[in-house]
């Protein structure tokens, strides 16, 4: 019956989209148009959770190439891991990157997706604040997104055009920062732009912009994440093309 409406539909011009996939079907149709453009060829999920975005990935846009996915928190990471079984283009890490090699403690929260490195800022959002709460403390060894790139154990499918997805809870420039020598690989990113600090000394939209800008990364969309009590935007997802891949697309037209 499904079949035989949306059929139907399509006769007249329109297309029934089910209600689960509303909310991120705009982001999915311009990353496959992005990806179309820019000819990605690989993909790195820093702070992949539980491998929600892998899953977007090739359910929504649609994208079956290699993906390459960090997550440091323990948990997380072996339900990461079983998930990543019987995808053999999906690498999985359990690591933090970061802009220096090291080891850092890591705050575990209530709801694994707001675990970040720095403490988190109730007096800016306190809607969040059940889930925002640190629940443990635990040590995480860190490295650099150019030191992992540059081992002989990387994946040899991440040698070619790169697209970077962070949502590293506030700490997404310092990833930034570890990965100089690859980002000239990275024709575009996606990044947290915050309008309101859910973390002590997390760098604002502002400061993301401007520091995007000074790498040689352009903003090209947004895509709202959170609203507050009062509909105010807490934070939304940032694309950023790198100027070398605009122009390089503005030569071949």
């Amino acid at each position: 019956m499904k079949q035989i409406v949306a059929q139907l539909a399509q006769q007249f011009g329109y297309e029934i989209i089910p209600a689960w996939r509303m909310r991120g079907l705009s982001f999915a149709r311009y990353l496959a148009a992005l990806f179309e453009q820019y000819r990605v060829e690989a993909v790195i999920d820093v702070g992949a959770n539980e491998g929600q975005y892998r899953n977007f990935l090739r359910s929504e846009v649609p994208y079956h190439g290699p993906i390459l996915s960090y997550e440091p928190q323990p948990a997380c990471f072996q339900k990461l891991r079983d998930n990543a079984n019987g995808d053999g283009a999906w690498h999985v890490r359990d690591l933090a990157l970061g802009s220096e090699p090291g080891e850092l403690s890591l705050n575990i929260m209530e709801a694994s997706v707001f675990t970040s490195f720095l403490a988190p800022d109730y007096a800016a959002v306190g809607d969040f604040s059940g889930m925002n709460r640190i629940r443990e403390v635990v040590k995480v060894p860190v490295t650099t997104l150019d030191d992992e790139l540059s081992a002989s154990s990387a994946p040899a499918s991440m040698a070619g055009r790169l697209y970077l997805k962070l949502d590293t809870q506030g700490f997404d420039l310092a990833v930034l920062r570890g990965a100089t020598q690859t980002l000239s690989r990275v024709v575009a990113l996606q990044t947290e732009l915050s309008m309101k600090s859910l973390y002590q000394g997390m760098p604002d939209y502002r400061e993301m912009i401007d520091a995007l800008t000074s790498m040689g990364f352009e903003l090209s969309n947004m895509f709202p994440v959170s609203h507050d009590n009062d509909m105010g935007l807490i934070e939304a997802d940032g694309i950023f093309i790198n100027r070398r891949a605009l122009e390089n697309a503005a030569a071949r037209a």
